[in-house]
């Protein structure tokens, strides 16, 4: 499944991660939402959003890669999370704090 990534839905998103992520630093989170969209760094997707933008194209990448995200939040954290999502899992808010609550310390 593809999504089109805009300034103001990647800013939607980032504000439910940094809600149900309360106790993560917002740039941890922006950082491991970029390489759940396959961006190497939250730099390199403004760059990719900017770009797209000026041109007037529409920006799209593949659903976010939640097992990346919480991957890249823990390497950047330095905390251990997990969190298991079910194949088929559509709605993306549920399995983050699903994923959120499954966090070991």
């Amino acid at each position: 499944m593809k999504i089109s990534l805009t300034p103001s839905s990647l800013k939607v998103v980032k504000r439910a991660l940094v809600s149900a992520f309360p106790a993560m630093k917002s740039s941890h989170i922006s950082e491991a939402l970029a390489a759940a969209v396959g961006c190497r760094t939250h730099a390199a997707l403004l760059l990719v959003l900017q770009l797209c933008t000026t041109g007037g194209v529409a920006a799209v990448a593949s659903w976010p890669d939640w097992q990346t995200f919480i991957r890249r939040l823990g390497e950047l954290s330095g905390e251990e999370l997990s969190g298991e999502i079910e194949a088929g899992e559509e709605d993306a808010f549920s399995v983050i704090v699903r994923m959120n609550t499954a966090r070991s310390v």
